[in-house]
């Protein structure tokens, strides 16, 4: 079975309100199955970094076969501590919603979709979950 980890950073409304949804109508606070994926959620509230700046962290994200990182500076923050080299660019499953393959550091040939922190209704995750199901795995 393929592993999903959705790293959530950014803590605008709207955010929340997707969190929310994600929390009642798809995954649990541990982890969830959802079609061909095991989903582990990490909500990074109030922009506390701390964990994702952690070494250890980013580790234990080469288990996982497709990153989802929302936010822009969580995404940079992730990729700059796994002393990544560059991103190949893949479809766009929406405006600012890129998918693609990391090259270099630890997390060589992890495949990601990137989201900004405020795109997309109270269901995106739904979506780019449904996406990656059919695409990414």
């Amino acid at each position: 079975m393929n592993s999903m980890a959705i790293i959530i950073g950014s803590c605008t409304d709207i955010t929340h309100r997707q969190v929310n949804y994600i929390r009642n109508n798809m995954i649990s606070l541990v982890n969830s199955t959802i079609g061909h994926f095991k989903i582990q959620l990490f909500y990074l509230t109030g922009n506390n970094f701390t964990l994702i700046n952690k070494k250890d962290f980013i580790l234990s994200l080469k288990e996982y076969s497709v990153l989802v990182l929302s936010g822009g500076e969580t995404a940079y923050t992730v990729l700059d501590n796994a002393d990544f080299g560059y991103l190949e660019s893949g479809p766009h499953i929406l405006p600012l919603i890129s998918t693609g393959t990391i090259y270099g550091g630890i997390l060589d040939g992890k495949k990601y979709i990137i989201k900004g922190g405020s795109i997309g209704d109270e269901s995106i995750y739904k979506k780019i979950i449904e996406y990656a199901d059919i695409n990414m795995r």
